[in-house]
C-alpha cells in the first residue's frame, strides 16, 4: 500500500516541485474529499485516480484555498462538442459514453491499460504508452493525445460553453505530463504504483 504522504514525496521528486507545496495541495485535496484520509491506525492507500488528481493540482497550480474545487472542475470536464448534448433514448451507446465520460474516467481507463500485463492486451498497452496529458492553466481545458496507427489523436475536454475561438487570441500556459511519469513515479523510492507496494 502506498500512502498519501509517500505519494507527496514521489510527486515532488518527479515534478521538481518543492515537497512543502505538494504537501499543501495534498492536504487541501484531502479536506475536499479528493484524496483518501487516514483515520487513526486505518492508513489510507492511494489509487491511480488519486495520483492523477494530485498531479493535476501541481500542474494547474490553483490558489491553495480553491485547489480542491478547481481540481474537481478540471477532472469533471467532458469532451468538446459532445459534453453539452442532451441524452436521448435512441442515442447509440458508444456516443452516450463519449457524451457522459469525464476526462478523469478517460485518463484512468488508459492508465489501467498502460499497466495491464496481460499478453492479449499488448497492442492496447502500446497505445497507452503514447499517452500525453496537457493541462491548460489559464482556462479549464485538458487535452489528451494518443498515437495509434502512426497518427497522433487529440481529444479535448473543456468546460461547458467554452469555444476555441474565445481563447484563440490568448496566450496559453500549460503543463504536459506523459505516460512515463506514471511508469517511473516512485521508482527512486522503491515504490510501484501498479501493485501499490514496493518494487521487488
Amino acid at each position: 500500500m502506498i500512502t498519501v504522504a509517500q505519494l507527496v514525496e514521489d510527486v515532488a521528486e518527479i515534478t521538481g516541485e518543492p515537497e512543502k507545496s505538494v504537501r499543501n495541495y495534498a492536504r487541501a485535496l484531502i479536506d475536499g474529499g479528493l484524496l483518501p484520509k487516514s483515520r487513526g491506525r486505518a492508513i489510507a492507500g492511494v489509487e491511480f485516480v488519486h495520483v492523477l488528481r494530485l498531479l493535476a493540482a501541481v500542474a494547474i497550480q490553483p490558489k491553495l484555498k480553491e485547489s480542491a474545487e478547481v481540481v474537481a472542475q478540471y477532472m469533471g470536464l467532458k469532451r468538446e462538442g459532445v459534453g453539452d448534448l442532451p441524452l436521448t433514448d435512441d442515442m447509440p451507446e458508444t456516443f452516450r459514453i463519449k457524451a457522459t465520460e469525464t476526462v478523469e474516467e478517460y485518463i484512468c481507463d488508459w492508465l489501467e491499460a498502460l499497466f495491464d500485463a496481460e499478453p492479449e492486451n499488448a497492442e492496447l498497452r502500446e497505445v497507452a504508452k503514447s499517452l500525453q496529458i496537457t493541462f491548460v492553466m489559464n482556462w479549464q481545458e485538458i487535452a489528451v493525445s494518443l498515437e495509434e496507427d502512426d497518427k497522433r489523436l487529440i481529444q479535448r475536454f473543456r468546460a461547458s460553453g467554452q469555444l476555441y475561438g474565445h481563447w484563440a487570441k490568448k496566450i496559453r500556459r500549460s503543463t504536459e505530463i506523459a505516460a512515463e511519469t506514471f511508469v517511473w513515479l516512485g521508482h527512486n523510492n522503491n515504490r510501484d504504483y501498479r501493485t501499490g507496494g514496493n518494487i521487488v
